[in-house]
């Protein structure tokens, strides 16, 4: 399997994002968060800088999930509809390339969006309050992990259904996939009836534990996150990712495409 294959449409998928104005949301954000500091300096003297910080990574966060499920949503059904999945796919190529092409193009797009963000957030504190606390820097990466994990299931959704439909799911799964611990540790209390206990477990195991990724809320009030929690989280995101990206390998091969 050659890496050239990926990296080509790889690119192909960013350049997509760039005609779409993706990067425009950059100067969105920075706007939002300057009016949300001018409001709060308004309220309170001397609380902008902490309204900077709650506002940033809030919309860091929903903008990175926007942005993967509304690029992995649309990203089959583009291709089928401009015919240019024939011509791809007409070429020695798998469709498990394709699909992994598209995702790391979109992640590379996440990425950049992450990073230009990130610095708008860091020179707006600067402006306010000084130095951006390096202990909330590690929520970001994890944001970027959770933000792959949906573009993966908006692929698997866009093989399977409209785009519409993949959205709608997808904005489902995260209502969902933020409450699973709660509905695990509710079911599990003591003299639940074991049926109950076993759909709180059954949650648990085949809808993705969100809350594992969003740490942002410990970090903002001041509990920095543990090297090791940070990489046992990336790694379960990524696990996520992948078996996200093979059920959709094999629902591509299905159709005749």
């Amino acid at each position: 399997m050659s890496n050239m294959r990926w990296y080509h449409l790889a690119s192909i998928t960013f350049k997509e994002a760039l005609r779409d104005r993706v990067f425009n949301l950059v100067g969105l954000f920075s706007l939002v968060l300057m009016a949300g500091a001018f409001l709060a300096g308004n309220l309170s003297a001397g609380s902008e800088a902490k309204v900077v910080r709650d506002m940033a990574l809030a919309f860091i966060q929903i903008l990175l999930l926007l942005v993967g499920i509304l690029l992995g949503s649309q990203g089959i059904h583009r291709d089928i509809e401009r015919r240019t999945i024939f011509l791809v796919l007409s070429k020695p190529i798998r469709r498990g390339e394709y699909l992994l092409g598209k995702l790391l193009g979109i992640g590379t797009v996440l990425l950049a969006l992450g990073a230009a963000m990130t610095m708008a957030f860091v020179a707006i504190h600067g402006l306010l309050g000084g130095f951006v606390p390096l202990h909330l820097l590690p929520a970001i990466p994890l944001m970027l992990v959770e933000a792959t994990v949906f573009t993966a299931m908006a692929l698997l959704f866009s093989s399977l259904t409209s785009p519409t439909l993949g959205l709608a799911y997808c904005l489902g799964l995260f209502l969902v996939g933020h409450t699973t611990s709660t509905i695990h540790t509710f079911t599990q209390q003591t003299g639940t009836p074991e049926a109950v206990r076993w759909f709180g477990e059954f949650m648990l195991r085949v809808v993705p534990n969100l809350e594992v990724l969003d740490v942002k809320n410990q970090v903002v009030y001041g509990d920095p996150l543990r090297w090791q929690d940070a990489l046992w989280a990336g790694g379960y995101g990524l696990a996520w990712t992948f078996l996200f990206l093979g059920l959709a390998t094999l629902s591509i091969l299905r159709r005749e495409v």
